[in-house]
């Protein structure tokens, strides 16, 4: 446009100029774009063949379950073997493992734009392995669909080795809908003229089958290989391992000319384990309880979700047995998981309903309450005290007495007392014998302000004596009803309406277990707080994660890692026996994020430390100062986002998240600039892996979601 021009004539000849245009124009533009793409796509495809020529080797893995596990494994094998190794694996979180020789392999976030996984991501990673020219490549798949499949493995990769761990149903939305449907899909990921080693047992025909078409070797670990993995081997681990993974990557290694017994060790190891691996990790006190996490939220479907629940004995808890346990579940949701979020409801209502506290977070938390809300009528809808089968003969006080312990309720007065009575062992606090003897005067205690029962304890006593006493009510109405003769219309009519009020009963107890915390952007921490304050001082609160673990479910899933590290540190620095094993154990802890939990531990080991004879050298003496204003520093944050949390309206939350969605696309451009040349830097070496994965972390969580917020948040600080 020349310079000084009128902006609408400049418009006008280009409206002109478009109602001018004929169909050949517009076929010539359209080929024009068609070609652009098709030279694109050619790049693209000749950019992965010639990455894909590097002199190394270059193993692929898929599977249902178990995949991400089974490429870390994999990597620790060839790590241990002195090779530099170079491992692209989802699990709960894209990732790059970096490990070279000497040195301890890092984990590095893998930048997905929407956090959406894409085949292409295929091909940067290829061009990665490039840059880094590592001895051994091993990838996982994350496609699904069988054309996508082919292409990565026979048409991209072309690999001779591959592993599969196993062919359980999953997606069967892209791979289903019937079982047998999932293991010919995954017969698109044989190589040819290769070799496939695999863990699956029931559908081995299946790939077999393929293996023979192609020319391709199979090797299954057999039932006797998988059964001979001893405890011993697997509780060198620092995660639960699956027996049938172990066996499948020792078959692998011996391929590769590695011993058994070398192979189980040098796993164990120097394995790098995923963030999503089963695992209990250590009991965190915080406000007077004591926490205990147990990671499941790899678990995204029924079978493997009561996998951990048995694991974890939750499926036998008994408030008889163990009245100081109170059990959480914290279930992730996500909006994009619709099928998940049934299968959870159901979940929840049917096979976990003996828990004390359900915490839901993430997205679309609202159509989760409606899921449970239909399970929840079905199961209502089946309770019935007086009917009677051929496979259940109970009468109807032992029906009603197992759904009371199902519901977590007490059901005499030895089991009212034995959970009230752990409540005040929290803090050292002499037990009022005459509360726990005396039900009138525990009455009297929980609807009075001021007496014996402590402030903070009130409403947990008060909601369990509430429980027990209804129960009994119950109880009491169905014992009379069950020795009654059922002739008379009115007996039928007293147990309808016993049936009805149980029904109504099992609803409450069930609504208040719910606890829904519906902003995605909340932190981890905030997570952690409301549980602790939800659960009763003096009990054993044990916790399990489900369904999923990216979103709000990551830096949840962090906030536990983080408090671990820290722990492991400073243990060792209490350990240290001078001030300069003093000043080498400071460095880790120095370089640890440090949040609420990990800021408890501080002030409430510090103390001990300053006792210690080499604290009295005056840089260490710096040192820990630096660290315990970097508590109070974290202590004073989280306490501002609980304020914030209370106080901000719904209307200025929605109003920050409409405005962040109105900019997230320059900011996702940004994002994945940032994110690129990071990996550009890291080959060329301009930085670190630690810094190199520290910098993308930012990015993953900033595509989370919450910048905008929190952006607004520092600017008032």
């Amino acid at each position: 446009m020349m310079s000084g021009s009128d902006p609408r004539e400049f418009f006008g000849r280009l409206l002109s100029l478009a109602e001018e245009a004929t169909a050949m124009d517009l076929g010539i533009v359209a080929g024009i774009i068609l070609l652009a793409l098709f030279i694109n796509m050619i790049w693209r495809i000749r950019r992965v063949r010639v990455a894909r020529n590097i002199p190394s080797l270059s193993i692929a893995g898929w599977g249902t379950r178990g995949k991400s596990g089974t490429e870390r494994k994999k990597a620790a094998l060839f790590h241990a073997l002195g090779y530099e190794v170079l491992v692209k694996t989802t699990g709960c979180e894209a990732m790059i493992i970096h490990s070279r020789p000497g040195a301890d392999p890092t984990e590095i976030f893998l930048y997905r734009p929407n956090d959406k996984a894409s085949i292409l991501e295929q091909a940067e990673v290829v061009g990665m392995s490039r840059g880094f020219q590592p001895d051994v490549f091993l990838w996982e798949c994350m496609a699904l669909s069988p054309d996508k499949v082919e292409l990565l493995s026979r048409h991209w990769m072309r690999d001779t080795l591959a592993t599969l761990t196993n062919t359980f149903p999953d997606h069967e939305d892209i791979q289903g809908p019937a079982g047998m449907d999932i293991p010919r899909v995954m017969t698109h990921f044989v190589p040819e003229r290769g070799e496939v080693f695999t863990a699956e047992e029931q559908m081995v025909p299946v790939i077999a089958q393929e293996c023979l078409r192609l020319g391709t070797s199979l090797s299954r670990a057999e039932f006797a290989d998988i059964e001979t993995v001893s405890p011993e081997v697997t509780r060198r681990f620092p995660y639960v391992v699956h027996p049938a993974n172990l066996a499948l990557v020792r078959m692998l290694g011996e391929r590769l000319g590695v011993s058994r017994y070398m192979a189980y060790k040098e796993m164990a190891e120097h394995i790098v384990p995923d963030l999503g691996a089963f695992k209990t990790y250590p009991v965190v006190p915080y406000l007077g309880r004591l926490l205990e996490f147990s990671n499941g939220m790899s678990a995204n479907e029924r079978r493997g979700f009561l996998a951990n629940w048995r694991r974890l004995y939750f499926h036998q808890s008994d408030l008889g047995e163990a009245p100081s346990e109170y059990i959480v579940l914290v279930i992730n949701n996500r909006a994009d998981r619709i099928a998940r979020s049934r299968v959870f409801a159901d979940v929840i209502v049917m096979d976990a309903p003996n828990v004390d506290l359900v915490v839901g977070i993430g997205t679309n938390l609202e159509g989760l309450l409606g899921y449970i809300e239909v399970s929840l009528d079905r199961r209502l809808r089946g309770i019935d005290l007086f009917a009677t089968s051929a496979e259940d003969q109970r009468d109807p006080t032992e029906k009603l007495t197992a759904l009371l312990r199902e519901q977590r309720v007490p059901i005499n007065g030895q089991q009212l007392r034995a959970r009230l009575a752990s409540f005040w062992t929290s803090g050292g606090q002499d037990v009022p014998q005459e509360l726990l003897t005396d039900l009138q005067q525990l009455e009297a205690e929980t609807e009075s302000s001021s007496g014996a029962l402590p402030e903070e304890l009130r409403p947990f006593v008060a909601t369990d004596y509430r429980r027990f006493v209804r129960g009994q009510e119950l109880l009491e109405r169905a014992q009379d009803l069950a020795a009654q003769p059922t002739a008379h219309d009115s007996r039928s009519a007293a147990r309808q309406q016993l049936n009805d009020d149980v029904r109504s009963f099992v609803r409450a107890l069930f609504n208040e277990k719910l606890h829904m915390i519906m902003d995605p952007g909340v932190s981890g921490a905030f997570i952690i707080d409301q549980i602790a304050r939800r659960s009763p001082p003096g009990c054993r609160t044990r916790i399990l994660g489900a369904q999923n673990i990216k979103g709000t479910g990551l830096d949840f899933m962090y906030r536990w890692v983080y408090y671990e590290q820290l722990q492991r540190a400073w243990t060792a620095l209490e350990n240290a026996p001078d001030s300069r094993a003093a000043e080498v154990a400071l460095i880790p802890i120095e370089k640890q994020d440090i949040g609420v939990l990990e800021a408890s531990l501080i002030k409430r080991s510090l103390p001990g430390l300053r006792a210690r004879a080499w604290a009295a050298d005056p840089s260490l003496a710096l040192r820990l100062d630096g660290l315990r204003d970097r508590a109070e520093l974290a202590r004073e944050k989280f306490d501002e986002e609980i304020r914030r949390a209370e106080q901000m309206s719904v209307r200025r939350s929605n109003l920050a998240r409409a405005i962040e969605r109105l900019i997230e696309p320059t900011d996702a451009m940004f994002r994945r600039r940032r994110a690129r040349r990071v990996f550009r830097d890291l080959q060329l070496g301009l930085v670190s892996h630690a810094q190199a994965a520290k910098l993308l972390k930012r990015e993953v969580d900033r595509q989370k979601g919450g910048w905008f917020q929190a952006w607004l948040n520092k600017g008032r600080r």
